[in-house]
This record gives C-alpha cells, sequence and structure tokens, in this order.
C-alpha cells in the first residue's frame, strides 16, 4: 500500500529552532492545492471556520504515516527520549502452522501472539523486538489486549497482555527492547482483567522499592473499574481493588480509557459516569481514593473511552466523542471543573470513530481520530458491518462512498479562549484506512487508538489500516486485510522544548 506525506495547503519552510515567515500556513490556499490532497489540511477554530495560519504566525504541519509491517489491533504507542518509537502488533505463530491451525479458545487466537515493534529512524524501518519461544512463536499467548507504555522519566518500556482472562501478563525493558524482564501474574488478584491500562507515577504516600516511580494497572472488572498498584516497577502489584462509584449504583461504567498522571504524582482516569457522561476520577493518595468530576452534564458519550492527556504544567484535557464527532476541554485545577467542550475535528469530516489525546508543553496537544467526509452520516441506514472481519454483515449502499482517514490535530495554545487547531490527514486521501459504514470496530481495527509526544515535540499516533489492497482502488471492498499504523508529523510545530519547529523526519520509502 502507498502512503504519501500529507503536504501543508500552501508552501512552507520549516527548520528546526526558527521559522520563516514562509513557515506559516495559509488556509486560504487550498483551492490552489493540488487536487488530489486537498482537504488534507487545515487551519481552524472550534466552530469549524477555517482561518488564515500566516495570520496565527502558525509553524507549518505536514503529516505523515507509516506501516509496521505487522497487524494491530487496538495499538498504542510509546516513545523513549532518544526518540525511538514503540508500538503493539501481532505475529504469526509458526507451530500453529506447522500443526496444521492451533485450537481457538475464548480470548486467545494461538495463530498469532502478541508482540512490539520499533522503529529507531524515524518510522522508515520497524523490528519485531519482544522475546520469541525456541518455536518461533510469542513468548506471551494472544489476546485482544496488547498494551504498551513507555516511563516518559524512566524510558522503561512496559508490555502488558491479558491472559487468562484473569489476570495479566506484564514485562518490561529498561535497554530499549533488548531484555525483558517478566511478571506473568501482574493482576494483584485473581478477578475479570479487561482493558487494561498503565501509567507510572510520582509516589505521593507510598514508598517505592527499586523504582522510583508507582505503576497504576486499571481494568475493566464488568461491574466496576478496578486498579492494583506496583511498587516495585511492575515485579508484584497490590490487589486489584475497585475505585469510584460503580456500575450498580448507576454512576460510573467499568471501561475506561488511559491512565494519565502529572508531575506530582495526581493520577486521572476517564470513564463514562452518571447516564453515560463523560466522568473522570482522580488520585491524590496513590489510589486510596479516588473523586469524581464530569467533563460535561450535557453531551452523552458516543463511545467508551473517555481520553486524557495531563500537560508539563499539570493542565489536564479531555477528548470524547458525542454525536458522533470529538469534542475537547479544559480543566486548570487538576480535574475538578472543566471548560465548556468544544468540537474540534476538521472542517469537512461528518463522523469520527476512536479519540487520543496527548499534551507536552503547557497548552501544547495533539489529538487522534479516525474520520469520514460522508455526507449527512447521522441520517443514513444503519448496516451491522464492522465488528469483526470475521463475522457476517450488511452494508447499506448509501455508504458506499464513504471513505475513513487518520487524522491528527494541533493545538499550539489549547489554553486560549478560542482555539486555533492545525489538522492533517496523516494518509494519502485516495489511500483510506477503511471503507463503509465502519460501524462498531470499523472491520477489525477494535476499540481504541493513542497518541504519544516524544521529548522532542513530535506527536506519534497508532492506528490500524484495514483496507491494503484491492481496497486501495475498489471502493466496493471494504476492507481486507490488517496493518499497524504509526503516523506522526513529518516537520511542524515542535510540542515540547526549547526550538519552535521538529526537525524534518523523511516521509515513508518508496512515496
Amino acid at each position: 500500500m502507498k502512503l504519501l506525506p500529507v503536504l501543508f495547503l500552501g508552501a512552507a519552510l520549516v527548520v528546526a529552532g526558527c521559522v520563516s515567515p514562509e513557515a506559516a500556513v495559509n488556509a486560504a490556499a487550498a483551492d490552489e492545492a493540488d487536487s488530489a490532497m486537498a482537504g488534507a489540511h487545515a487551519v481552524h477554530d472550534a466552530a469549524g471556520n477555517l482561518l488564515d495560519g500566516a495570520s496565527a504566525g502558525l509553524v507549518a504541519a505536514v503529516g505523515g504515516a507509516f506501516h509496521t509491517g505487522l497487524p494491530a489491533a487496538e495499538p498504542t504507542i510509546g516513545v523513549t527520549s532518544d526518540g525511538t518509537v514503540f508500538m503493539t502488533a501481532n505475529a504469526a505463530n509458526p507451530s500453529c502452522a506447522a500443526a496444521g491451525g492451533c485450537p481457538p479458545l475464548p480470548y486467545a487466537n494461538f495463530a498469532a501472539g502478541p508482540t512490539l515493534v520499533r522503529s529507531q529512524d524515524g518510522g522508515q524501518t520497524w523490528q519485531d523486538i519482544f522475546p520469541k519461544l525456541p518455536t518461533g512463536d510469542s513468548y506471551k499467548l494472544r489476546t485482544w489486549d496488547p498494551y504498551v507504555y513507555v516511563d516518559p522519566d524512566t524510558d522503561r518500556v512496559f508490555m502488558d497482555d491479558i491472559y487468562p482472562i484473569s489476570c495479566g501478563f506484564l514485562s518490561w525493558s529498561d535497554d530499549g527492547g533488548q531484555s525483558w524482564g517478566h511478571n506473568p501474574y501482574s493482576c494483584g488478584n485473581t478477578n475479570v482483567n479487561d482493558h487494561q491500562t498503565l501509567v507510572t507515577a510520582t509516589p505521593r504516600v507510598l514508598p517505592t522499592v527499586g523504582y522510583d516511580k508507582l505503576l497504576y494497572r486499571c481494568v475493566n472488572n464488568v461491574g466496576y473499574a478496578a486498579c492494583a498498584i506496583s511498587v516495585d516497577g511492575g515485579q508484584t502489584f497490590a490487589p486489584q481493588v475497585p475505585i469510584g462509584p460503580t456500575v450498580g449504583q448507576n454512576a460510573c461504567a467499568a471501561i475506561t480509557g488511559h491512565l494519565e498522571a502529572d508531575a506530582e504524582g495526581r493520577v486521572y482516569l476517564g470513564l463514562p459516569c452518571q447516564g453515560n457522561r463523560p466522568g473522570v476520577l482522580m488520585t491524590e493518595d496513590d489510589g486510596q481514593t479516588w473523586s469524581m468530576s464530569l467533563v460535561s452534564e450535557d453531551l452523552p458519550l458516543g463511545g467508551h473511552d473517555v481520553d486524557l492527556a495531563v500537560d508539563e504544567a499539570g493542565n489536564v484535557y479531555a477528548l470524547f466523542l458525542s454525536g458522533g464527532m470529538p469534542y475537547f476541554a479544559v480543566s486548570r485545577d487538576h480535574g475538578a471543573t472543566w471548560s465548556s467542550p468544544v468540537m474540534v475535528a476538521m472542517t469537512g469530516v461528518t463522523a469520527s470513530k476512536f479519540n487520543a489525546i496527548a499534551a507536552g508543553a503547557p497548552g501544547k496537544v495533539a489529538f487522534a481520530h479516525v474520520g469520514t467526509t460522508i455526507a449527512d452520516p447521522q441520517d443514513l441506514p444503519r448496516g451491522t458491518c464492522g465488528a469483526l472481519p470475521a463475522l457476517p454483515c450488511e452494508e447499506p449502499a448509501e455508504w458506499a462512498d464513504a471513505t475513513w482517514n487518520a487524522y491528527v490535530g494541533i493545538l499550539e495554545d489549547a489554553l486560549a479562549p478560542e482555539l486555533v487547531i492545525q489538522t492533517v490527514m496523516a494518509n494519502d486521501p485516495a489511500d483510506p484506512l477503511a471503507r463503509g459504514q465502519c460501524a462498531g470496530r470499523c472491520h477489525g481495527m477494535t476499540d481504541f487508538i493513542d497518541i504519544q509526544i516524544g521529548a522532542d515535540g513530535r506527536p506519534w499516533a497508532s492506528f490500524v489500516d484495514v483496507c491494503v489492497a484491492a481496497c486501495v482502488e475498489d471502493a466496493s471492498v471494504l476492507f481486507d486485510g490488517n496493518l499497524g499504523l504509526a503516523a506522526t508529523l513529518l516537520s511542524g510545530p515542535a510540542l515540547r522544548g526549547e526550538t519552535a519547529a521538529l526537525v524534518s523526519l523523511a516521509p515513508a520509502a518508496g512515496t
């Protein structure tokens, strides 16, 4: 599948450490841009109005994306301080092929195992770095929930996998994936484990042993969200305990977004609360107690994830879906109160799926989502396609022209009263991620995506591309494969550090 770098609409020259006048985006030049790339970049406000990026003095954002070479589902992503990128993936288990196939078990597929891919050259090449058994099979059995997290302070890479469904299997590396330690019982106590999320945090109350940070591991326990905490870097965990008001109290659901922590050790977890409204739980005492707030009392969630981000000054940001579109809000008081949410999709996007957000320096935010530009999607009939590739389904003819693409949005001042947003489409619009209605899990993308910001200020987002062969050219083929896709800015504003602009990356080889 051929990927092209996504060019901003207008000429720009971006040099690390300085910005020439030509480096500002001028969205008014969109009509003069190459028609094949039209709509690939926009500068806009939260009302969807196009803005003149030159007047705003913006560093032009240039999007790009790279295939990892292996399948992925609900992929997470992490970046170490030297710019190495890690992303979860799946790899074939050779012994299953030799045996003519392995028997399926609930929530486990032995034909493929969880693994981790790594790029040390800005996305150009990716290596499978997770340990293998002598047979070539994955070191760990496969579930639908591999999860990677990189501690931004220590560069320790954590990879967690749920198997069996009653517990987890955590691994960690302190040398960029060259060697690994393992804890095959990382849940703290046997219980339901699903949709896990990890974060490290500065301890506020608990003493640590051998590792200076606490490691939180929170899961969907069906009846409630639950968390277990490790004080020794993942080697052992305290028992998993419920947090916040439970489902039975009609307060907070069990499926959460991704954990986040601020520099002072506060930990945040987004989840549906009080009638399916976007909620946030926060602890200031290392998980002993949690307080709850609502990001919005008026907007119902359109998906189960409330994704959060915390910048270097402790401001908290939320991104969630409502009415099929992404909404953004900010809290300046550690999640106690929130600004009125505003819709932040690029002009022309009519529906969105999945949502992820990250923050760097104060006010500097990146977010990611999958979107379509098909007209009036809310009025179109609904089918049954999209849950999983293997399921038979019905696709309404009215969705035949729909394509779904990877969007990355940039806020250089997310604390401003009037937002100015740069959004790029990371993939070539002629080569979509999926086609059709993209219902449910969108033909195998599964439950969520992820985005992180490296030490150099460059955002990296994880997507799943299920349109990789005939689907690229044939609109009647809704999906025909599965590949991990890492999206980033090839050049543009730096969201951390001292320089205004990123050092330029090369686009994907062969584009």
